[in-house]
């Protein structure tokens, strides 16, 4: 439809409303209350344009546009009220910008400067400076100063439409409008950061990034998020090789802007204490540090004089590590294991209908007449997929299959015992929810023959564990033969070699911490973290992202495809030393990497799906997020504020 804004004609689809079409154009309205992610509620009236044939001024942020409106954005009564508005706003604002956090990404800080006023009319501080009166922190990661909120209840809005928490509230009205967590006592929560990302002042900030530098310091640089396989794109900012605190972008990545804590706030594990930063060698029965050609050397010697070689790798290691890892193990004619079972799991599936994994997005959840999660807590193996599957419950009919989380009973409309006949009667249209972890043989059988029939158009979206776990089976890894449900240690190399010889058993490992397996290894190559590194990552979808290296690694760590591919070079093996190289060389080698639903045929499936020997659900905290300070925090607090949490908290482990 044709419409018309400060005389100037544009088209526009049916249903815009009237302050996305002037952004669209490159104007600026005022507004508070107004998120894309939000419904509007034009509570704000910060916003309110002049519309031809309407009575008095219209929120733009709530008026739908209509075939040939005319619309003034900048007529005299529009600035005017923008102004009275801002005013008022600004009546008990500390005007403390030039040390508050916000700045330089506050929006009352550029509608002011913008529209004014100029001057406060009656301003009343809340004292004579900003040390006058109280932040009130909420737990050790989020803090909130009234005095700068805005009540636009973003904040409240996001917790209750997005995330389904309940954990915010506003409590009084008029002069006493105060935003308070659940209760009116300290947060207990998902703690995913979202109420501080749309903040449009500095009245929520994160604690980790309090009196770094201003955000206009920042160096900004996207990523993926290696707490879980979701494959979301997080915003690192970084000031001298360090990195300051992670933020969202709701205009790239798959993730829409959501973030679970590990997400959030589990970057400080970059700078532990307990990083490796060197090669070790062990002399005399003790590790001791060593230059890279010596622990190269000595990795080289005994890999040669071995006569039988395991490697063990982890989803935690991108694309390009893998493929090194993978073909240092084919020169050496050593065999391929690891902890996960994902590979095995992918394997099944591609040899009955053809599709490694996922056969679905995760923004294709509300495509489907109803959702059958099967027995897993889908919050803690991946936050995003559970708002995903929560709001397509809301919407659609949520099934549950076995037992689920907590945070998904209030939405499930039907519950099923864990049974092959539960899935056969779920009827057409469905879209299983499974752990490629933990899902049973009979069980995930009984889907792939629901789903074998095209009349049923079924869906499968097969959670993984690990950020590129789903790399794993193309690129020939298999669970380990001896490995157990839920027992032993989670790989902490994430890579590393047995080699039998006639001078006995040695270990060579890749650790970024010097821990578990690393202990005992005789050669501890220092690998880099993910955010220290370029690297592919495969999702649960299927979908293939590159992340660029944030921040240079610590110390001496190399990335473990260089480790792998340096080592393989000393061997004489034939393996690319460049990135680029080598994933071009893994998407060759394994197509399905590169085109997540093309078809694959003639895959032999496993003679039996191994074990898994992953942490359970309440210990899934990424391998490595014990060494932050930040989630560890949080952990603590959420166990001493648990009478305060807006739902039951379940706290076994399965």
């Amino acid at each position: 439809m044709i419409i018309t804004i400060n005389d100037r004609v544009i088209e526009v689809p049916e249903g815009t409303l009237i302050l996305e079409a002037a952004q669209k154009m490159g104007l600026t309205v005022p507004h508070f209350c107004y998120h894309p992610r939000l419904k509007p509620i034009a509570a704000c009236r910060l916003c309110l344009v002049e519309v031809a044939g309407m009575r008095g001024l219209q929120p733009s942020c709530a008026t739908p546009l209509k075939e040939g409106m005319i619309v003034r954005t900048d007529s005299p009564p529009s600035l005017e009220s923008h102004r009275e508005v801002l005013d008022l706003v600004l009546e008990h604002h500390p005007l403390d910008c030039p040390k508050c956090e916000a700045a330089g990404r506050c929006q009352l800080e550029d509608f002011t400067y913008e529209f004014g006023p100029h001057r406060v009319s009656n301003y009343q501080p809340p004292g004579l400076s900003g040390f006058d009166y109280e932040e009130t922190p909420w737990s050790p990661l989020i803090k909130f100063d009234p005095f700068k909120c805005v009540e636009c209840t973003r904040c409240i809005r996001v917790c209750d439409e997005i995330h389904d928490c309940h954990a915010l509230t506003a409590v009084n009205r008029g002069h006493q409008f105060l935003i308070a967590p659940f209760g009116n006592g300290p947060l207990n929560c998902d703690f995913c950061g979202s109420c501080a990302s749309v903040c449009p002042t500095g009245a929520i900030e994160q604690q980790p990034a309090q009196f770094w530098k201003k955000d206009w310091e920042y160096i900004r640089r996207e990523a993926i998020c290696d707490g879980c396989a979701h494959g979301c794109t997080v915003i690192l900012k970084t000031w001298d090789e360090r990195i300051a605190k992670v933020d969202d972008d709701w205009t790239v990545g798959i993730n829409r802007a959501n973030l679970c804590a590990r997400g959030r706030f589990g970057f400080d594990i970059v700078e532990s204490e307990k990083r490796v930063r060197t090669p070790l060698l062990r002399k005399n029965g003790k590790l001791e540090p060593a230059t890279w050609d010596e622990a190269l050397t000595a990795a080289a010697e005994m890999l040669a004089n071995g006569t039988q070689v395991e490697g063990h790798a982890s989803g935690y290691l991108s694309v390009e590590d893998l493929y090194a890892f993978s073909r240092l193990l084919h020169h050496i004619k050593g065999a391929k294991f690891t902890d996960s079972r994902d590979g095995d799991v992918t394997r099944a599936i591609a040899s009955k209908i053809g599709c490694f994994g996922s056969t679905v997005d995760f923004d294709q959840f509300a495509g489907f007449d109803r959702v059958a999660v099967i027995e897993m807590d889908v919050e803690r193996i991946d936050y995003v997929a559970q708002i995903d599957a929560a709001s397509a419950g809301r919407k659609k009919e949520l099934i549950a299959i076995g037992r689920i989380g907590s945070r998904l009973k209030k939405n499930t409309a039907k519950q099923m015992p864990l049974t092959p006949g539960s899935v056969a009667a779920c009827g057409p249209r469905t879209l299983f929810v499974a752990d490629a972890e933990r899902v049973e043989e009979a069980i995930l059988s009984a889907i792939l023959k629901v789903m074998a029939k095209e009349e049923n158009a079924c869906g499968l979206m097969l959670l993984a564990s690990q950020v590129n776990s789903r790399s794993l089976g193309p690129l020939g890894f298999s669970a380990c033969p001896d490995a157990g449900q839920g027992t032993g240690a989670p790989v902490p190399g994430p890579a590393y070699l047995n080699v039998k010889g006639p001078d006995g058993a040695r270990v060579i490992i890749a650790a970024p911490f010097l821990e578990g397996r690393a202990l005992d290894a005789d050669v501890v190559f220092p690998s880099a973290l993910a955010y220290e590194k370029p690297g592919t990552y495969v999702n649960s979808e299927g979908r293939a992202q590159f992340s660029a290296g944030a921040v240079r690694p610590q110390g001496e760590a190399w990335p473990d495809a260089a480790i792998w591919a340096r080592l393989g070079k000393l061997l004489g093996a034939e393996i690319p030393q460049t990135p680029r190289e080598m994933i071009a060389a893994a998407m060759e080698l394994a197509p399905s990497l590169a085109d997540r639903r093309g078809r694959v045929r003639n895959i032999e499936p496993p003679t039996k799906i191994g074990a898994t020997r992953l942490p359970l659900y309440a210990k899934h905290d990424g391998l490595f997020l014990r060494h932050s300070k930040w989630t560890r925090m949080m952990t603590e607090h959420l166990a001493a504020t648990k009478d305060f949490a807006p739902w039951p908290r379940e706290t076994d482990e399965g």
